[in-house]
């Protein structure tokens, strides 16, 4: 039996208040988290998108904290960056109540909210500043900007022009900041996205795999980006597997 709620994760100073769907199972004690990040390119689109996503990750075992963020052009990044950072920071804080393990979370996300939960994994890895992320399941990630300088979405999100800053661009991109301390990745892909075309995961995969990262890639080739968001049962299922593999509970040493 899953058991759903809604709460705010923001404080009462943040500059929007900020709301998450909880799904979980109802004997959840010490689960594994996820945090459920959808797309829209930044600006459009809401967590209603990903709770059939949220759903299953609960069926499956874990709490799902399926949330908003601010979105583009009325907030610019690091907006979104910061609020994900703010709702890991809440699933840490309310762990005990939530029936969660808040050394084993993870996030899934798709196409922009891929882009913002792997950012949030790479950025943060270990700096010791704030909570981390275990594991990051991530499906038509825009994972450089930089290989679209001339892209009015990826602008309307940064505010600014690749030419006018790419510097931005670049620290806005998770591909630049992957390294030795980053979490296992789970990628996948269609292989006709037309709209993030599959070099992106490809390219995240070859450097997560050359920093010594564990990295699984799946790509389906007969699907686009929105198919393989909406019919591909097979990369939900194998994203929750990979998931419930890196967060299982540690073995306890022997006497």
């Amino acid at each position: 039996m899953i058991e759903h709620a809604l709460a705010h994760y923001t404080p009462e100073h943040w500059p929007q208040r900020l709301m998450a769907e909880v799904h979980r199972p109802a004997d959840a004690r010490t689960a594994p988290g996820v945090l459920v990040v959808h797309g829209g390119s930044w600006s459009g689109r809401t967590p209603a998108d990903m709770t059939r996503i949220a759903r299953y990750l609960a069926r499956r075992g874990f709490v799902a904290v399926n949330v908003g963020y601010r979105r583009a052009p009325a907030h610019l990044f690091p907006a979104a960056l910061r609020d994900l950072r703010q709702a890991l920071a809440w699933m840490a804080t309310h762990a005990d109540r939530l029936g969660m393990d808040p050394e084993r979370i993870g996030a899934f996300g798709y196409s922009a909210g891929a882009h913002l939960a792997s950012l949030l994994a790479l950025v943060d890895a270990g700096t010791g500043e704030h909570p981390r992320l275990r594991a990051v399941v991530a499906g038509g990630i825009p994972a450089d900007l930089t290989r679209w300088p001339q892209s009015p979405v990826v602008k309307r999100f940064l505010g600014v022009s690749y030419r006018s800053d790419p510097q931005l661009w670049v620290e806005a991109s998770p591909l630049a900041h992957v390294s030795a301390a980053s979490p296992p990745f789970f990628l996948y892909h269609g292989g006709l996205d037309r709209l993030v075309e599959p070099d992106q995961s490809r390219r995240l995969h070859a450097r997560l795999t050359a920093a010594g990262v564990r990295c699984e890639l799946h790509e389906v080739q007969m699907h686009g980006h929105l198919s393989m968001f909406v019919l591909n049962r097979s990369a939900r299922r194998r994203g929750a597997d990979f998931l419930a593999d890196v967060l299982q509970p540690p073995v306890p040493p022997q006497p």
